[in-house]
């Protein structure tokens, strides 16, 4: 079986296929994150926006659907000393 395209995946998470979502997590997470580590200089930081980039894309891709998705490990609003803005993500 050959594997979904990134349109395929946003649909079915459009659906609320979770699996969908951890897929695309899976395929763009490590470049995410690395471009996140350049930019923000530490792990810590890096992980918090790579998350936020997964949230805000996937609710953004939903949203145009109508459909209500929420992700793994989502916490609720966030908020840093850095000024590195952090949006309140409700899931």
């Amino acid at each position: 079986m050959e594997p979904l395209s990134d349109q395929e995946l946003i649909q079915e998470v459009r659906e609320g296929k979770r699996r969908a979502y951890t897929e695309l997590m899976h395929r763009y997470q490590e470049r995410v994150y690395w471009v996140a580590r350049r930019i923000v200089g530490g792990h810590e930081d890096a992980d918090d926006v790579t998350q936020e980039t997964f949230v805000k894309h996937i609710l953004r891709s939903v949203s145009f659907a109508g459909t209500q998705v929420s992700s793994p490990g989502c916490t609720g609003s966030r908020s840093t000393s850095r000024s590195i803005p952090y949006a309140s993500v409700r899931c």
